[in-house]
């Protein structure tokens, strides 16, 4: 069973400069699962006190990013976090010096996928 956030997996890279405000609203499609988003290296201004409803709950978090870093989002539940709704959260230093020497930049994730269990 894969969980997906805005149709990829992992899910969308947020980004991010030092000192910025971020909101992002999640809203639950799922079926028959709540769930809830850590937010990794940022400061969480605003999150629901619990998972947010299946089929159209929604919420909208509020991060503040104040160090630069390559960081995570995640469900908050291992499973479904296992199942793919994880992704990465960049904050980008405005003094960087080496800015205009990143030609090209990638994330990988390692996970583990199978069609069905194992013998």
């Amino acid at each position: 069973m894969a969980i997906l956030a805005n149709n990829s997996f992992p899910g969308p890279t947020v980004e991010a400069f030092e000192g910025d405000t971020i909101e992002v609203t999640v809203v639950n499609n799922l079926i028959d699962l709540q769930v809830a988003i850590q937010w990794e290296g940022v400061s969480v201004q605003k999150s629901p006190t619990g998972q947010i409803n299946v089929q159209g709950g929604q919420f909208k978090y509020v991060l503040l990013a104040a160090k630069a870093g390559t960081f995570w989002w995640h469900a908050s539940t291992p499973t479904q976090a296992a199942s793919g709704l994880k992704g990465a959260l960049v904050v980008r230093s405005h003094g960087d010096p080496h800015a205009s020497k990143y030609t090209e930049e990638r994330m990988m994730v390692l996970s583990d996928a199978r069609q069905r269990p194992g013998p």
